[in-house]
């Protein structure tokens, strides 16, 4: 019961963000909602998309992650901190 009492009370909130206006719906208004909140909470929300499956952050493959660091002319020592860190 309660967890339907939330996933009403969320219906509503995009209902009250769409205003009643034709051109938005509860897709537009669930899409504001997301990006509100990635901006406002950004460490949440990266956590709640990983918990998803979606993953926010994407990682290099070996071959651009050399690059990148012989482009950036860093030595072996400087890397093991960066990625320490």
């Amino acid at each position: 019961m309660k967890q339907a009492k939330r996933i009403s009370c969320l219906e509503a909130l995009m209902d009250h963000v769409a205003g009643g206006n034709i051109e938005c719906n509860r897709e537009d208004a669930a899409q504001w909602l997301a990006c509100y909140i990635g901006k406002k909470y950004d460490g949440s929300f990266t956590l709640a998309c990983e918990s998803l499956g979606l993953p926010i952050v994407q990682h290099l493959d070996a071959a651009s992650t050399l690059a990148m660091w012989s482009d950036a002319n860093i030595n072996y020592t400087q890397q093991c901190i960066i990625k320490k860190h």
